[in-house]
């Protein structure tokens, strides 16, 4: 028991002799040891950055995920019923769906089911 204090002593007068500093625990050489790892510190900023981009995902990306866009299939639908129906080429069908949709004045998949929608009554 008396050796303990005795390296206790000599380890107070080290440090105050050559300036050294006391643990300061557990976490916090932990920590300094992760800082010196220059490594470490790198992937710590690729973690930090990473749930940034996940918080503010909402903002980069405001569209809806489970969105789907349906107007390329209703499209490719009524060309491809035009084309079998009419014996045009796929050129034709497209700039006819593009015709009638300019001369009603509605979109490009209005059209297509519209024209999908006559042609199987």
């Amino acid at each position: 028991m008396i050796r303990f204090f005795n390296k206790q002593k000599q380890f107070e007068q080290d440090v105050m002799e050559q300036g050294m500093q006391y643990s300061s625990g557990f976490y916090g050489d932990s920590l300094r040891r992760l800082k010196k790892n220059k490594m470490a510190m790198f992937c710590a900023g690729i973690l930090v950055l990473l749930v940034l981009v996940a918080i503010f995902a909402p903002v980069i990306a405001p569209y809806d995920p489970t969105y789907q866009d349906y107007s390329a299939v209703l499209i490719l639908k009524a060309k491809a019923l035009l084309m079998e129906r009419n014996t045009m080429t796929e050129p034709e069908a497209y700039r006819y769906i593009q015709k009638c949709s300019m001369d009603n004045g509605t979109s490009l998949t209005e059209t297509a089911q519209m024209i999908i929608s006559l042609i199987h009554m």
